[in-house]
């Protein structure tokens, strides 16, 4: 399962790529805050909470690539990627908003987070 070993060394690049200083500029959605918002974050605690889940998620990945390699799942294989890469970092995101940051999260937001949950919960179980 080469897409699993893929996916894991991307992920595990990226936490070692990523940082507390570059972060403006790599992290989604905040190079977009304004300086008065991007106050109201602790990067640095971000950052780490980022890279951690990042890291563990793909060597996690790397060990499902190993086992499914000896074990056939080739019908499941899409949802099993999506859950396992998707919902570490979602619970992660909401984690680290709400811990380490003072913006308030908006209802829009939290919409947004429960259709991602429920595509990765649900999903599987319809097809």
């Amino acid at each position: 399962m080469t897409v699993y070993f893929v996916i894991a060394i991307m992920y595990i690049g990226i936490s070692f790529i990523l940082t507390p200083t570059n972060a403006d500029s790599m992290l989604a959605g905040y190079n977009t805050l304004s300086e008065e918002r991007k106050k109201l974050y602790d990067i640095t605690s971000t950052v780490n909470i980022i890279n951690r889940t990042v890291r563990c998620t793909g060597i996690v990945l790397a060990l499902l690539g190993i086992v499914f390699y000896f074990i056939d799942v080739s019908e499941f294989i899409h949802f099993i990627i999506l859950i396992f890469s998707v919902l570490p970092l979602l619970i992660s995101n909401i984690y680290a908003r709400l811990k380490y940051s003072t913006d308030p999260m908006r209802w829009y937001e939290w919409v947004l987070y429960f259709i991602t949950l429920f595509v990765c919960v649900v999903l599987p179980f319809i097809s």
